[in-house]
């Protein structure tokens, strides 16, 4: 959709495993959060609270922090992202629950009961 996409792993060779399975995505040796509009966190890191090495002021104003993981209450990974936009992963939790629950039931699932549960 011509988004660059730009990989960071805290293994070199991970990133590169995925990049290679990924064409264009643009493996980082180290991370940044610079020109990105939105800066995603996938890794554990924030299951254990430990704070990722990011230097939030070189990033925009407007860029999105997106933390993947299920949390109503904000991650060292969002915490550190400061009065940017911010995103927890409950919203994608509520639409792969769904999802599954649609194929393995054959029918539309309503998802605001779902968004409730997890306080969105």
């Amino acid at each position: 959709a011509g988004y660059e996409v730009r990989l960071w792993n805290r293994t070199q060779a991970k990133a590169n495993e995925l990049a290679a399975v990924i064409p264009g995505v643009v493996v980082l040796a180290e991370p940044t959060v610079a020109d990105a509009d939105i800066v995603i966190n996938a890794t554990s890191a924030s299951l254990t609270g430990a704070v990722l090495e990011l230097n939030w002021t070189a990033a925009e104003p407007e860029a999105v922090a997106y933390d993947l993981m299920y949390s109503a209450e904000p991650t060292a990974f969002l915490a550190a992202a400061g009065s940017r936009p911010m995103l927890d992963g409950r919203a994608m939790l509520v639409a792969q629950g769904a999802l599954a629950m649609e194929f393995w039931l054959g029918r539309p699932v309503p998802r605001e009961p779902m968004r409730r549960a997890v306080g969105l």
